[in-house]
C-alpha cells in the first residue's frame, strides 16, 4: 500500500509538473505559428490552459498588420479527443477539432470591421450559435447578428441568421468550406428595407432621394478570392415611394441614350410616385448591375445602374 501510494503521488507530481511545462510550449508554438502564418504582423496571446485529451484555452489573443487586419480575440476554446488527436497527427488539423468557442472583441479586415462576436460549434451536436452586436462592410452596416452552428463534415453551417438592416430585417442561411480557398455560400431575404436609409449610409443623397421600403432576397457564392454568384430580386412594399434624381451628369447620359430632351428627362425623374418597384441585382465581370423598373401614376420608368470594380480580386 505504502509503495502504491509512493508510485501515485510520483505520477500526480509528474502530471502536474508536465502541465506546467506543457502550457509555456503550447503557447510560445502558437505564437510561433502565428507569426509563421502571418509574416509581418504583431502576434500575441496572453495566456493558454491545456486540459489533457479535453480541451485547450487562449486568452488574450491579438493579431495585427496596420492597415491590412487587426483581430483582438478575448479567448479561443478548441475541444478535442484522443481518438481525433490522431487526426492532427496525420495532419488533418481541422479534422481533429470537435468543438470550437470563440469570442472575438473586435476585427477589422480591409473594409470588413466586426464588433462583439461570439461563435460556438461543435461535431457531436447542432446545438452551436452565433452572435454579433455589429458588423459593417464599408457603409453597410448590420446590427444584432444571431443564429445556430453546426459543424459537419468540412463545412461550417450558419442556420437561422437573423439581424437589423438598413432600418429592416433579415433572416438567412449560410455556409463555409474550411480549406485554403474559404468557399461560402449565403442567402437571405429582407424585410422593410428603408430606401432613404440606405441613401443616406451610403452618402448618395446628394445624388438621389428615394423614399420606400422594399422586400426581396439576395443570393452570394464566391471564396476569399472574390464573388462568383450574385444574384438577387427586390420589390416594394404596398406604399410604393417617391423618386427624385438630382445627378446632372446621369440624366445627361440618360437624355443622350435615349434621345429624349434633357429637360423632360429632369422632369420625369422629378418627384415621381411609383406604386411598384421591382428591382435585380447581377454580377457582370466584376460590376454588380441593378436593373430598376417602377410603375406609378404618371407612367413606368427603367433604371439601370452599375456599380463598378465591386469585385477586384476576382480575375475571370
Amino acid at each position: 500500500m505504502k509503495h502504491f501510494s509512493r508510485i501515485l503521488a510520483i505520477v500526480s507530481i509528474s502530471i502536474f509538473v508536465l502541465a506546467l511545462s506543457v502550457n509555456p510550449l503550447i503557447l510560445f508554438v502558437a505564437r510561433e505559428q502565428l507569426k509563421a502564418r502571418l509574416p509581418g504582423s504583431n502576434a500575441a496571446i496572453s495566456g493558454c490552459q491545456f486540459n489533457f485529451f479535453h480541451r485547450i484555452i487562449f486568452n488574450g489573443i491579438q493579431v495585427s498588420k496596420v492597415p491590412v487586419y487587426d483581430l483582438q480575440i478575448k479567448s479561443l476554446t478548441i475541444g478535442f479527443s484522443p481518438a481525433s488527436m490522431l487526426k492532427a497527427f496525420r495532419g488533418d488539423i481541422m479534422g481533429a477539432i470537435e468543438s470550437c468557442e470563440i469570442i472575438v472583441d473586435y476585427l477589422e479586415l480591409n473594409k470588413t470591421r466586426l464588433a462583439g462576436g461570439y461563435l460556438k460549434v461543435s461535431r457531436t451536436n447542432d446545438n452551436g450559435e452565433i452572435s454579433c452586436s455589429e458588423f459593417t462592410y464599408e457603409k453597410l452596416k448590420v446590427l444584432g447578428i444571431k443564429g445556430k452552428t453546426r459543424l459537419k463534415d468540412d463545412y461550417l453551417y450558419f442556420d437561422s441568421l437573423s439581424g437589423q438592416l438598413l432600418g429592416g430585417i433579415f433572416q438567412g442561411d449560410s455556409l463555409i468550406k474550411l480549406d485554403s480557398n474559404l468557399g461560402y455560400q449565403l442567402r437571405v431575404d429582407f424585410t422593410n428595407l428603408d430606401l432613404d436609409t440606405f441613401m443616406k449610409d451610403f452618402a448618395l443623397d446628394e445624388k438621389a432621394e428615394v423614399s420606400g421600403k422594399v422586400n426581396g432576397f439576395l443570393e452570394l457564392q464566391g471564396d476569399n478570392q472574390g464573388l462568383e454568384v450574385l444574384e438577387g430580386n427586390l420589390g416594394s412594399g404596398k406604399e410604393g415611394g417617391v423618386l427624385t434624381i438630382k445627378d446632372t451628369q446621369f440624366l445627361q447620359n440618360m437624355a443622350r441614350s435615349s434621345g429624349q430632351a434633357l429637360d423632360l428627362v429632369v422632369e420625369s425623374f422629378k418627384n415621381y410616385r411609383y406604386n411598384t418597384n421591382k428591382t435585380t441585382l447581377s454580377l457582370e465581370d466584376n460590376n454588380i448591375v441593378f436593373l430598376v423598373n417602377l410603375d406609378g401614376s404618371a407612367g413606368k420608368r427603367s433604371l439601370n445602374i452599375t456599380l463598378h470594380n465591386f469585385n477586384p480580386g476576382r480575375i475571370k
